[in-house]
């Protein structure tokens, strides 16, 4: 199971989130720090084919893996921390959490089938609600 603790079952999500907090924030400290420096920014780039991001560092200075690493671990917790929710999900449920992730998608479409798929195990009424959410390319701004 993916969280035992029946008492606040989402609690190994809050640890991610609060860790992805601090990633955060030490991002803004190091990018802060650049300030006044050549760096010309980040760029992020997205392909809407494959779904994909690409981060892209502007500016003559050598590539800054320091921030990369820091996104990185920030966008990984935060990603963490939806499975391990959908996981959750599926145990109150009374199911197995196996297999069970948040599904996303490049379209509304590419999302349907990952609902289907990853959240088969999830209460219906979970379901809707990570419908609602809308995690996928093209969905609304809110």
């Amino acid at each position: 199971m993916a969280n035992a603790n029946l008492a606040n079952p989402f609690a190994s999500c809050s640890m991610k989130l609060k860790r992805a907090h601090s990633h955060t924030e030490a991002f803004a400290r190091e990018f802060k720090a650049l300030d006044g420096t050549d760096f010309a920014g980040m760029y992020v780039n997205y392909n809407r084919a494959s779904g994909d991001f690409d981060l892209k560092w502007g500016g003559s200075q050598p590539f800054i893996v320091d921030l990369q690493l820091t996104v990185a671990d920030s966008l990984d917790n935060l990603w963490s921390a939806l499975d391990q929710a959908a996981c959750v999900c599926a145990e109150l449920g009374g199911q197995a959490a196996d297999g069970t992730y948040f599904p996303h998608g490049k379209d509304a479409a590419h999302f349907e089938k990952n609902l289907e798929k990853q959240c088969r195990r999830v209460p219906q009424h979970f379901v809707q609600i990570i419908r609602e959410c809308e995690p996928y390319c093209g969905a609304r701004d809110t």
